[in-house]
C-alpha cells in the first residue's frame, strides 16, 4: 500500500517529468513496473537497427528480454536482500566498479564485501520502480537505467547499470545509483 509520502513524491515526480518536457508515451523503452513489463510507444528494434544504419542490432527482441530477466534477477536479489546473488551478478574484476548513493567501490571485491556488510544492514532501502529503460546492443552488450521511489521517505533515485555477456553470463561491468536532489545548485 503507497504511503503519504509515495504518492506525495509520485506526483513531484510526475510533475518533474512535465517541466522538462517528458511523457511516458514519448520513450520507446521498456517499462518494468515490478514482475510486469510492458512496451510503450516509440520505434522497434527493427526500425531502430534500420534508422540507426549502425549494423549493431539495436534492441533485438531475445537479447532485450535476456537481459530484462537479470535485471530483474538483481533487483529481486536486492529487495529480499540476497548478496551474494547480487555479488554474482557483478563482473569478477578488479575493474568491474559501483558508485552509489554514499560509497565508491572499485573492483568486485569491494563490491562484494560491501553487498555483506550492507546485507548485516538490513539491505537496500525498499523500492518501487518507476520507469527502467534497457537497451542492448548486439548480443553481448547493454544497459539497464531505472528511476525509483524509496517507500517511505519517497525520495526519487536512479540506477543505472552497464551489462556485458561473458562466458559464465550476463555480468554488470558498471553501476551508478543516485538521488535526486530537489534543486540543482
Amino acid at each position: 500500500m503507497p504511503q503519504d509520502s509515495d504518492i506525495h513524491a509520485a506526483e513531484r515526480l510526475r510533475v518533474r517529468l512535465a517541466t522538462w518536457g517528458r511523457k511516458p508515451q514519448d520513450v520507446g523503452a521498456l517499462v518494468c513496473d515490478g514482475s510486469k513489463l510492458e512496451q510503450t510507444g516509440g520505434v522497434t528494434g527493427d526500425q531502430e537497427n534500420e534508422s540507426a544504419g549502425l549494423g549493431l542490432g539495436v534492441n533485438l527482441p531475445e537479447v532485450v528480454e535476456e537481459l530484462t530477466r537479470e535485471f530483474h534477477r538483481y533487483e529481486q536479489a536486492l529487495m529480499s536482500n540476497r548478496p551474494d546473488e547480487l555479488a554474482a551478478l557483478f563482473w569478477a574484476d578488479p575493474r568491474a566498479l559501483r558508485y552509489g548513493v554514499a560509497e565508491i567501490l572499485y573492483g568486485y571485491d569491494e563490491i562484494a564485501q560491501y553487498r555483506r556488510d550492507r546485507a548485516r544492514q538490513g539491505g537496500a532501502p525498499p523500492r518501487t520502480l518507476v520507469r527502467t529503460v534497457i537497451t542492448t546492443f548486439g548480443r553481448d552488450f547493454g544497459t539497464a537505467n531505472t528511476e525509483y521511489l524509496r517507500t517511505g521517505s519517497g525520495r526519487v533515485g536512479r540506477q543505472s547499470q552497464t551489462w556485458v555477456r561473458m562466458p559464465e553470463g550476463w555480468r554488470i561491468v558498471s553501476a551508478h545509483v543516485s538521488l535526486l536532489q530537489e534543486e540543482d545548485r
